[in-house]
């Protein structure tokens, strides 16, 4: 399969609520088990979050979408996706390639626009598909 990478404005700040990081890779699959305990409506949108922490390991987070309106919940990070261009790749039945979004995220992280600030994005659009992301410089 072939991947081909491509840009997309998101126009709205996305508000999300966050467990504390974990340890990558180590600790996603627990994160999400988590995150499901807590917000067990399938509709909900789930976001994967990584980026290096003060002592350069790779911090993780699983977050949800909050909803219009919705109060963040206690004990919980606020997390905000601000507005803008987003390069991504899409990764359809990624559980059968988990080794993709490693190389999505090198080949993003390779150029030399995205914001410094920025999360790797893991946006799971789906039961079986990502889209992996990175924010873009103004």
């Amino acid at each position: 399969m072939e991947l081909v990478m491509e840009t997309m404005v998101i126009d709205r700040e996305l508000n999300l609520a966050a467990l504390e990081p974990v340890p990558f890779p180590d600790g996603i699959a627990g994160a999400f088990v988590a995150l499901d305990t807590l917000f067990p409506e399938k509709q909900r949108l789930k976001y994967g979050l990584s980026r290096r922490d003060t002592d350069g390991q790779i911090a993780y987070q699983a977050a949800v979408g909050l909803l219009p309106g919705e109060h963040h919940p206690d004990g919980l990070m606020k997390i905000v996706l601000h507005s803008g261009k987003y390069a991504y790749f899409d990764i359809p039945d990624f559980m059968n390639h988990i080794s993709y979004i490693g190389d999505a995220f090198k080949e993003l992280t390779s150029r030399d626009d995205i914001d410094p600030e920025g999360y790797c994005i893991e946006w799971y659009t789906g039961t079986r598909d990502v889209r992996c992301m990175v924010r873009l410089k103004d």
